[in-house]
């Protein structure tokens, strides 16, 4: 699944699409990666969530669920929902096309899926090198942005867990220093194309096609 950068590439470039004022885009980008904060990113200072919970993906696998369960929130756009729906989107966008379609016509095709799961990553934390994001946030807004988070039933953060998010963002210690590899399955061109059809068929399924 693409990681923090990625997601917030996405996000940025779907906020420069919305209405949204300064306070509504950084809920929304905290929305973009707000899945991930309880799977053990922050070292364990965060109560842990198991991914799948997180992820709303249940017995059928059908990470999307999250949907219809906040229909009424993503049909008005509130934007820390709109942000979780993206990531829960963009992480199925991205699998599917791994899983269903790039990976069987490489030469990886036989490895086992623990293997080809890591080939997954190892190229989409290239990719993400590419990007340099961070939510914005001062620690002022902490207190108000960790009550709006809490306010989805799977999270569980304090406002110093945002404060450190804000840090590990704009420090970048999350990346991964990839300078002279190459990639594995893709390519930098494949991804770019990968993400904008990702964001223009999310807007397609959730905003309709005339929204700005």
């Amino acid at each position: 699944m693409p990681s923090w950068n990625i997601h917030l590439e996405a996000g940025n470039r779907l906020a420069d699409k919305l209405n949204f004022s300064p306070k509504e885009r950084k809920e929304f980008l905290l929305g973009c990666i707000l899945p991930d904060v309880n799977n053990g990113h922050l070292y364990n200072k965060a109560v842990f969530k198991d991914h799948d919970y997180t992820h709303y993906i249940s017995d059928v696998k059908n990470p999307l669920d999250f949907y219809t369960k906040n229909q009424d929130k993503i049909d008005q756009r509130v934007p820390i929902h709109l942000g979780y729906l993206l990531h829960l989107f963009l992480d199925n966008y991205f699998n599917q096309d791994f899983y269903q379609h790039t990976v069987q016509d490489s030469q990886y095709s036989h490895l086992p899926r623990p293997k080809q799961r890591d080939l997954k990553h190892r190229d989409f934390w290239l990719y993400d090198a590419k990007f340099h994001h961070s939510i914005g946030l001062d620690q002022s807004e902490a207190n108000q942005l960790a009550s709006l988070a809490n306010s989805i039933p799977p999270i569980d953060i304090t406002a110093e867990n945002l404060v450190e998010i804000e840090k590990l963002l704009t420090n970048n210690e999350l990346g991964h220093s990839r300078k002279g590899e190459n990639y594995l399955i893709y390519t930098e061109a494949k991804l770019d194309h990968l993400l904008e059809s990702a964001i223009e068929d999310f807007e397609k399924q959730y905003l309709g096609e005339s929204y700005a």
